[in-house]
């Protein structure tokens, strides 16, 4: 049965009526470090039982909760309710297979690093792990579950990682409920990959190596990612100056781009494709939308609330939050 969107694009509009607009912020970037926890209640009413600012990562993950469990109330569809949360589960499974095949961490630690945003509960993933065997997981988990469990050699971990995640945009590839939904899921693997490739670009790593950084599933090739590695950093920019993704470059990433930029204008990149997804009424995108703006609130705050605690200058904090608002 297809999903009838405009009830639910309509309830996640009123909800976006009362979330913080762009310049909040930038308020908040000036606001005194003693003070920061009696703005955040004006939005965000977790942090009103929170003793302390310092547990805003409890307070963040309640809030992204939230926004996830809204939205598979209104969307019934497993398919959709898959693809908007099953690469969570990826995530958990990839951290506790490398917790077990490096013989554990200290339990209470291991689970505070687990998301529990997926459809899975993590303490199954953990028993299938340990017990080795897969029968009651759900199906678009089993395959990457079974080719982690034949991996038994450490120096193969960043072969299992580079398996996990490409599983994991591939799931979201399968699931993706419309054709505009995989759009965006394939030019969100292919800024995944831009950024692997200008990271690689400048770090040592070997080129022996590249195979693992790469995802498949986005319009960039994988023959045109291995080219592009092997030539100056340079030929990338002028590769995106004739792709999809020219706005990227029209905005300054070049080979002299800081790093710490790099995510933000990806992320930025993102919104400029979805612009248009906010009025599709009877399509999936404006729910992605909405779910992006949320994760961007949670990023803009954890950033905030970081610089706050580590005494950064707020000239620093706002440089680095007007680096993902700008337009």
């Amino acid at each position: 049965m297809s999903v009838d969107y405009t009830y639910i694009v309509a309830r996640l509009n009123a909800v976006e009526a009362s979330m913080p607009e762009d310049s909040w912020f930038d308020r908040l970037s000036r606001v005194e470090a003693g003070s920061i926890q009696s703005s955040l209640k004006e939005y965000f009413r977790g942090f009103e039982h929170a003793e302390s600012i310092r547990q805003f990562e409890k307070v963040l993950e309640t809030e992204k909760l939230e926004g996830l469990d809204l939205v598979s109330k209104l969307i019934s569809s497993r398919d959709v309710s898959i693809f908007l949360r099953g690469g969570y589960d990826f995530d958990n499974m990839l951290y506790l297979w490398k917790a077990n095949l490096l013989g554990g961490e200290n339990e209470s630690r291991e689970w505070e690093r687990l998301v529990p945003f997926g459809l899975i509960p993590p303490e199954k993933i953990r028993e299938a792990i340990v017990s080795e065997t897969g029968t009651y997981l759900p199906f678009y988990i089993k395959e990457i579950f079974e080719r982690l469990s034949g991996i038994t050699d450490e120096t193969q971990m960043l072969m299992a990682q580079s398996l996990c995640e490409s599983a994991k945009w591939q799931c979201m590839l399968d699931m993706a409920p419309s054709s505009y939904a995989r759009f965006v899921t394939r030019c969100r693997i292919d800024l995944e990959n831009i950024k692997s490739l200008i990271r690689s670009k400048r770090t040592d790593l070997r080129k022996s190596g590249q195979d693992h950084l790469w995802i498949d599933g986005g319009e960039i090739e994988r023959l045109t990612l291995e080219r592009l590695f092997q030539e100056p950093e340079d030929e990338l920019y002028l590769y995106l100056n004739t792709s999809r993704y020219k706005w990227l470059t029209d905005h300054g990433l070049d080979s002299e781009t800081d790093l710490w930029k790099i995510d933000p204008l990806m992320l930025r990149q993102l919104f400029n494709i979805m612009l248009d997804s906010r009025y599709r009424y009877f399509d999936i995108g404006p729910v992605i939308c909405h779910l992006e703006i949320r994760e961007r609130n949670i990023m803009l705050l954890r950033l905030i609330i970081t610089g706050k605690i580590n005494h950064l200058p707020d000239n620093d904090i706002l440089e680095m939050v007007e680096s993902i608002l700008s337009s």
